[in-house]
């Protein structure tokens, strides 16, 4: 299949990243596009300034953003058999 089109190659600013590591191994390589967001009204001019155009992650910290991803990593991981699930009342 030499034009299967995907949206993202990298997330996470190049965060370690198993989808991109797939992606990598079997053939798919990074196209660059630049894209261009043109404000056309006032509301579209403070939107751009105030980069909501942009997704959350790329407005976070890289430190945070790996933080995060630990953190949700170890809430969804299946459980261990005999171990206790944690308790939500600290």
């Amino acid at each position: 299949m030499a034009l299967l089109q995907y949206r993202k190659y990298v997330y996470h600013k190049g965060l370690p990243d198993s989808l991109a590591e797939f992606k990598r191994r079997n053939g798919f390589e990074q196209v660059n596009i630049p894209r261009y967001y043109v404000p056309l009204t006032a509301k579209g001019r403070a939107a751009i300034a105030l980069k909501l155009h942009l997704d959350i992650a790329e407005l976070l910290p890289s430190g945070l953003l790996a933080a995060a991803k630990s953190i949700r990593n170890r809430l969804t991981q299946p459980k261990q058999q005999g171990e206790k699930p944690p308790s939500g009342n600290s």
